[in-house]
């Protein structure tokens, strides 16, 4: 009897053992106390550790005020494509009216941001491509240039005078092209988003007369300016090209290369020329 109880008791410590010995692991931590870690990351603004401790918090236990913490963890931290998943399923959570409010104004917020910091980077690319072709060295005329003609005949006046009015006059177009451009994606991700707030409206249970007509009349709106800056930006982006392919030395000697004279006297003015 005795033999038994000591091997019962054996077999007993050996099986408790490891879990006697066993730490809590990260699983095992309370989604309060991530919350409360992510706090006080947040208030120290070490945004990647609060927004880890904010997603471990709501991993534990899907709650909507861990879900805000995280957005605002995200935005706050340079995110914001992240934030706005994140306000979006916040919004769709058990939230007040007011909450899902804020949810949609921090999500305007992120857009406006993200569609700039494209637009920027667009605009960032376009330049330097610019730059780069700027650079491109053209060759030389194969055989000189002819003589030029007596002073005052076939030649305007000041024809001798350096012309770089026009390509002055094209990189001021090329820069007027770039920020009706950024204008343009700008207003056009507002009008896709608020198209898309106006669908969604529409599919609710609870849609409202007046913020469907707002929405309706801010979507045709910011169409209406994407349209107009569009069409702004393509007629200088036109005009900008034929100045840069056209202008400067380039000019005077395609015209000298093929005989082209101009004159002029009083009240008239002839162009002459030769191929």
């Amino acid at each position: 009897m005795r033999t038994l109880f000591v091997a019962a008791l054996l077999a007993t410590l050996v099986l408790s053992g490891p879990a006697l010995g066993q730490q809590p692991s990260a699983d095992d931590v309370p989604a309060a106390e991530h919350a409360k870690r992510a706090q006080v990351a947040y208030d120290l603004q070490d945004w990647q550790k609060a927004i880890a401790e904010y997603q471990a918090a709501y991993a534990a236990e899907p709650r909507p005020e861990y879900m805000w913490g995280l957005a605002q963890a995200q935005r706050l931290g340079g995110d914001c494509r992240s934030a706005i998943r994140s306000y979006t399923a916040y919004r769709r959570g058990d939230v007040t009216p007011t909450q899902a409010t804020a949810a949609e104004l921090s999500i305007s917020k992120c857009e406006v941001a993200v569609a700039t910091e494209d637009a920027k980077a667009a605009e960032a690319r376009r330049a330097a491509e610019a730059a780069k072709a700027a650079e491109v060295v053209r060759p030389a005329p194969a055989t000189p240039p002819p003589a030029s003609p007596p002073a005052g005949v076939g030649k305007a006046p000041g024809a001798d005078e350096p012309t770089g009015t026009s390509k002055t006059a094209a990189w001021a177009l090329w820069a007027t092209t770039a920020g009706l451009t950024t204008g343009a994606v700008v207003t056009g991700v507002l009008a896709l988003k608020t198209h898309g707030d106006y669908e969604a409206e529409l599919g609710s249970t609870q849609a409202s007369a007046d913020r469907i007509t707002t929405l309706s009349d801010r979507t045709r709106a910011f169409a209406a300016t994407t349209d107009v800056l569009a069409g702004i930006g393509a007629v200088t982006a036109v005009v900008a090209l034929y100045l840069t392919v056209s202008g400067g030395s380039e000019d005077e000697a395609g015209a000298s290369a093929n005989g082209v004279r101009l004159g002029v006297s009083a009240g008239r003015l002839s162009v002459s020329s030769s191929f």
